[in-house]
C-alpha cells in the first residue's frame, strides 16, 4: 500500500515539473517525423518537444548534439547544431579574436541555419571569468561579425 503511494506521488510530481517546466512530451504527426527523417537521415538518440504550436527535435547529427524545428504542416524552420572551438572556421575564430580579448572564454558555440532566407550564422556566447558579464556574438561564415551583445 505504502509502495503504491510512493509511486503515485512521484508520478503527480513528475508531471507537475514536466508542466511547470513548459515541457509537452507529445509525439509529432507521422508527416513531421518523415520530414524530420528525410532532412536528418544519421539522426540518433531523437526526443521530440511540442513548444506552444512548435515541434523540437533534439538529437545527435554527426556527433553533435542539436535541435530541429517543425510547424504543424511539417514545414522545417531552424536547425542549431552545437560544436567546440577548433570545429569553427578559422575566419570565425579571427573574428571572434579580434573583438575580444584574452579575458573571455566560450561557453557556448552554435550553428544556427533557418528556413526564412536568414543567412546561416554562428552563435558564440563568451563569459567573463569571475565577473558573471557575459557576451553573445553571431557570426556569418565568411567572419562578418552581425551582432555583438553585451
Amino acid at each position: 500500500m505504502m509502495k503504491k503511494m510512493i509511486i503515485t506521488l512521484l508520478l503527480i510530481l513528475t508531471g507537475l515539473i514536466l508542466t511547470r517546466c513548459g515541457m509537452n512530451i507529445e509525439k509529432p504527426s507521422a508527416d513531421i517525423q518523415k520530414a524530420f527523417t528525410e532532412q536528418f537521415t544519421n539522426a540518433t538518440r531523437v526526443e521530440w518537444e511540442k513548444e506552444g504550436a512548435l515541434y523540437k527535435a533534439e538529437f545527435l547529427h554527426e556527433c553533435h548534439e542539436a535541435e530541429a524545428w517543425y510547424d504543424k504542416d511539417a514545414s522545417w524552420l531552424r536547425t542549431k547544431i552545437e560544436m567546440a572551438w577548433p570545429e569553427l572556421p578559422e575566419v570565425v575564430q579571427a573574428t571572434i579574436r579580434d573583438n575580444t580579448n584574452e579575458y573571455w572564454e566560450t561557453d557556448d558555440i552554435s550553428l544556427y541555419r533557418q528556413a526564412t532566407g536568414i543567412p546561416e550564422y554562428y552563435y558564440v556566447e563568451l563569459d567573463r571569468e569571475n565577473s558573471g558579464n557575459e557576451r553573445q556574438l553571431r557570426i556569418r561564415p565568411d567572419g562578418t561579425l552581425i551582432t555583438d551583445l553585451r
